[in-house]
Parts: structure tokens; sequence; C-alpha cells
């Protein structure tokens, strides 16, 4: 599984999947989605992505008063463990840098 943080959606465009979805990483963090909605296959072979999009831009403004923030994305990601061999976070920075490598 691989877990776009780029509010670009670089990593989720660069797989081919149109960023233009329902639920993308920001639902996770922001608006307590579970991870599984965000899930997108993508063509290359055991590979998903979590999407991300613009809207992630403004998670760091909004995560500023959230309690326990740094483990937002931790809680979600616990679920998947299981469910992959490898879970990577790519474009991790600023503000989301404290909750994205607190999944450890």
């Amino acid at each position: 599984l691989m877990i776009d943080t780029d509010p670009q959606g670089n990593g989720t465009s660069g797989l081919g999947i149109n960023k233009d979805v329902n639920f993308s990483v920001y639902d996770v963090i922001i608006n307590d989605v579970e991870i599984e909605n965000t899930i997108q296959k993508t063509m290359v072979k055991n590979l998903e992505v979590c999407t991300s999009n613009i809207n992630l831009a403004g998670a760091e403004v909004e995560l500023v008063s959230m309690m326990s923030r740094e483990h937002r994305l931790k809680e979600k990601i616990a679920n998947q463990k299981g469910k992959y061999d490898y879970i990577i976070i790519i474009e991790f920075f600023q503000e989301k840098t404290i909750n994205f490598i607190s999944h450890k």
C-alpha cells in the first residue's frame, strides 16, 4: 500500500489514478474516514494507493487544533498492517510530518 500525502497528488496521478475521488488521505486524517474508502487499485501488480489531492493542502491548518493529531493516520493504518507486506508513505512535510511519521 502506498499512501500519497502530497497535496498535489503526484503519487496518485503518477500511478494513473484520477485525483477527483470521493475520499482521499485528507478525509482519513481530518474527517475520520476509514482508509479502506480511499484505496484504489493501480496498474502495478500488487500495488494499491491511498489517494491524495489538493484538499490535503489545508490539512496543516486544520490539524493544529485537533487532539492527538500526530496519531490520526497511525490509528487508521493499524487496521491495514496485516493486509499488506509494505505500507509506504510518500511526500510528507512541515506539520504533517509529525502526523505521518508517528505511524511507527
